[in-house]
């Protein structure tokens, strides 16, 4: 299409092919066997807004806290809010927190990974 100076839109008219048809085939690549999209690509710059892993570790750090082992997620995080620390935003680690949890665990799953402290 570049050597004829069209638009995939004008190509696609000539044809008649739709867009949404020939982005199918595009992605899917020429053997319609592998999607594009969803192969690992290095060289991908991550989102600029991602967290870094190093943010994401102190987060798990702290909803594993000992002294935070009978609270909700909303709790740890207000808590920590009113301590002057802010890692992310509350769905950010909701977010987290879930991808720590097993899919079948349930209401209290971080229990499990919090020892509570001596008296």
């Amino acid at each position: 299409m570049d050597e004829a100076k069209l638009s995939i839109e004008q190509a696609c008219d000539l044809i008649g092919v739709s867009r949404s048809g020939f982005y199918f085939w595009h992605y899917r690549g020429d053997d319609c066997d592998v999607d594009r999209r969803k192969i690992y690509n290095p060289n991908r710059k991550p989102l600029p807004w991602a967290l870094p892993p190093t943010v994401v570790e102190q987060i798990k750090s702290v909803l594993s806290r000992p002294e935070y082992a009978d609270m909700s997620v909303r709790q740890i995080y207000y808590s920590e809010l009113a301590q002057h620390r802010r890692y992310c935003s509350l769905r950010t680690m909701n977010r987290i927190a879930a991808k720590i949890r097993e899919p079948d665990e349930e209401l209290h799953w971080w229990k499990k990974f919090r020892k509570k402290p001596q008296d």
